[in-house]
């Protein structure tokens, strides 16, 4: 996914008329703490080594012209007239609204030297909008492999976010066309209740409607099950029948 970011990042650089600079600067924003924990607790954020790696790989494909791994779009003959390179650099956004914030600045106001012109965050929606609304006024390209939201689709909001993500609305209708086209007329949701859930069961109910299926949701769950199996199970008795 950030692997692709990399390769259509030439494209991104002229629709927004971002002028070459040969080195572009680009930050990288990874949970790594978990701010949200007690002070002497605070663990390492989800996979951050993983998200950090598949960047820095993303940017040495890009650099290289590799088109080892996306063949279609990342070769020589694909970004030929393209002179620029990535540097990365990381931020910690600790898994906090402040955290996110704060490696914004890092990343761009607070380092004259390297300011990034673009963004990698790995962080969630709610986050990716906060940034996205800065980065509008600061003019700083956002892009996301995580952030789903439909709203982050409002161009006049957030006319520099990208994403290498469909938002909630196109899963949802996928998953319910596929369904349909297996012959079923009747489904049911079973989801946790938070942003990520909602949004998904909100979009199961439009598109199910939209392809004239009857669409259930259970009560939703309250938090994450130590047992989510059986939660499952316990919630979608009502939908079985």
């Amino acid at each position: 996914m950030l692997t692709i970011f990399g390769v259509i990042l030439c494209a991104l650089l002229s629709a927004f008329q971002v002028q070459s600079t040969k080195m572009l600067n680009v930050g990288g924003l990874v949970i790594f703490t978990d701010q949200t924990m007690p002070y002497g607790s605070q663990n390492r954020g989800y996979s951050p080594l993983e998200r950090q790696a598949s960047m820095l790989w993303g940017g040495h494909q890009f650099n290289n012209r590799d088109g080892s791994m996306v063949k279609e779009i990342a070769s020589a003959d694909y970004m030929d007239g393209c002179d620029i390179q990535l540097n990365f650099s990381f931020f910690d956004i600790g898994k906090t609204q402040e955290g996110a914030i704060q490696a914004y600045r890092e990343a761009t106001i607070l380092n004259p030297s390297h300011p990034a012109k673009v963004l990698v965050a790995d962080i969630w929606s709610s986050r990716t909008k906060t940034l996205s609304y800065i980065g509008k006024v600061d003019k700083i390209i956002i892009n996301s492999g995580s952030a789903t939201s439909d709203e982050l689709d409002l161009v006049n909001d957030y006319p520099y976010f990208t994403r290498t993500i469909p938002p909630d609305s196109a899963v949802s209708e996928a998953a319910v066309k596929f369904l349909q086209n297996q012959g079923f007329d009747k489904i049911g949701c079973v989801y946790v209740n938070d942003p990520y859930g909602v949004a998904f069961k909100n979009g199961v109910v439009l598109a199910a409607a939209k392809f004239g299926i009857d669409a259930y949701s259970s009560p939703v769950l309250s938090d994450y099950s130590t047992n989510p199996i059986e939660a499952i199970l316990d919630e979608s008795n009502g939908l079985v029948n």
